[in-house]
């Protein structure tokens, strides 16, 4: 299911900012906002599947280790 969380880091991460800096406060709690980076990284594979392969492991993306020309 899709929260605030989840939506608001979909969105950073499709805007091209990196939403994985970002941390909650001391304390803080999250809930979803690793899933909305999965799935906009999912989706910018699919819309761009030229590119390096992302791979994505459990909650957690991984860039590619190769550099784009």
């Amino acid at each position: 299911m899709w929260n605030s969380n989840s939506v608001t880091t979909w969105l950073i991460v499709r805007t091209g900012l990196d939403a994985e800096s970002i941390q909650p406060p001391d304390g803080g709690r999250t809930p979803g906002w690793q899933a909305g980076i999965v799935v906009a990284h999912r989706q910018e594979a699919q819309l761009h599947p030229t590119l390096p392969p992302s791979r994505v492991t459990g909650n957690a993306w991984t860039a590619p280790t190769e550099t784009l020309a």
